[in-house]
């Protein structure tokens, strides 16, 4: 999958030759969509939700590498990124529950222990919020 993705893969190999460091991969609902962070100096995204697209690049912007945490996309073009310490950015399609339980941790400073969601006709988030589990599920239409 990742030599189907241009970008991907030249972010894959100039990774390999700095080094070899490993790369964490977030896949995005459009084809050829990611979000990729190469776990030491740069990351590279293409392809994503524009208002995700303008979070990740105003952090970038201010703070450089380093503050990305995680990117978590569903198919239907939701999303959270996670950052350094207990801050966290959310957007797109997401269900009502999950973007209440995320308002609500933010504002009693709760910090995510696991991002985790699963990209097919069935979108599972599974988030963590300092103990607490919330589990959502949205459907993604095939068509």
């Amino acid at each position: 999958m990742i030599s189907e993705i241009k970008e991907l893969q030249k972010f894959v190999e100039a990774s390999e030759w700095s080094g070899g460091q490993e790369v964490v991969l977030s896949f995005g609902p459009a084809p050829g969509s990611f979000f990729a962070d190469d776990c030491g100096t740069r990351y590279r995204w293409a392809n994503l939700p524009f208002d995700l697209e303008d979070t990740l690049q105003k952090i970038v912007c201010l703070h450089g590498y380093g503050k990305i945490s995680d990117v978590a996309i569903n198919a239907a073009g939701g999303w959270v990124v996670q950052l350094d310490g207990v801050d966290y950015e959310w957007g797109g399609q997401l269900p009502d529950r999950l973007r209440r339980a995320l308002k609500t941790g933010k504002e009693r400073k709760a910090h995510i222990e696991v991002l985790s969601p699963t990209y097919y006709s069935e979108t599972r988030t599974n988030i963590v919020l300092s103990g607490c589990t919330l589990i959502t599920r949205t459907r993604r239409s095939m068509s």
